[in-house]
């Protein structure tokens, strides 16, 4: 090797290295964000399993209007916990008066790249609405609401389809009935109907867009929740959707 080949890629390696050095402390500090995320979350959890009456029974099992308060009392915002049998999803949900507020603030308000679930700010937050809209990021750890597009398999969904809401003391129910890959502008986001016929036939096309097959066919006496994740793709979103099929005392 000639000293000019060898300078050459000493020249190189320094201007890699020094990329690398501009890089890194972004790297890790994002590395660091995630993973304090993801430590707040299971700490959550304790906390709201340690607020169950019976500590013996799980989250879904147990949560009673007792959490409300413990979940309150650390953000104000609480409105519910929603929970979704055989994935990863286990989450406080939030609500505040506009949809930003929570895409890169945890429970606790502290800056984390996977925010928080929350509901829309056009819904009223009571579940009683026709169509109330829930949102999530998608990760690459797999947590928030990447499990969502699991659902798009048919096997997957086969095993498992129920969808928990715990709120104010009660447990609200629900079945998926379809989940699909949407753009941000099309008609799934609507929460506002001007009569029954019109959610009716709303409700059938979102049956119909339905990437799996499934045995549930809400109709428009129904009350139904929309979950939404990003898409791997990133133009286009995950969307879940589950109608109510039971309300139970959660005491």
């Amino acid at each position: 090797m000639t000293d000019r080949t060898a300078g050459i890629l000493v020249t190189v390696f320094l201007a890699g290295a020094a990329a690398l050095a501009a890089l890194l402390p972004g790297q890790l500090e994002r590395a660091g964000e995630l993973k304090r995320g993801r430590e707040i979350y299971m700490e959550i959890r304790r906390e709201a399993q340690a607020a169950v009456q019976d500590d013996t029974r799980s989250i879904e099992d147990g949560m009673t209007g007792v959490l409300d308060t413990a979940m309150k009392s650390i953000n104000k915002d609480y409105t519910g916990w929603i929970e979704i049998p055989g994935t990863g999803i286990s989450y406080p949900m939030v609500q505040t008066d506009n949809n930003d507020e929570y895409l890169k603030k945890d429970f606790e308000g502290r800056d984390y790249a996977g925010g928080s679930i929350f509901l829309d700010c056009r819904c009223a937050g009571d579940l009683d609405e026709k169509n109330t809209m829930i949102y999530g990021h998608c990760m690459r750890d797999g947590s928030m609401f990447t499990d969502l597009q699991r659902f798009l398999d048919r096997d997957f969904l086969r095993n498992t389809g129920t969808v928990l809401i715990t709120k104010g003391g009660y447990r609200y129910v629900y079945r998926i009935f379809s989940a699909f890959v949407a753009k941000p502008e099309e008609d799934c986001f609507r929460v506002e109907f001007p009569s029954d016929y019109d959610y009716g036939k709303w409700l059938e096309r979102q049956k119909e867009r339905s990437q799996v097959e499934t045995a549930v066919y809400p109709d428009r006496s129904d009350r139904i929740i929309t979950m939404v994740t990003c898409h791997a793709d990133g133009s286009r979103r995950c969307v879940v959707q589950a109608v109510l099929t039971g309300t139970e005392e959660a005491d």
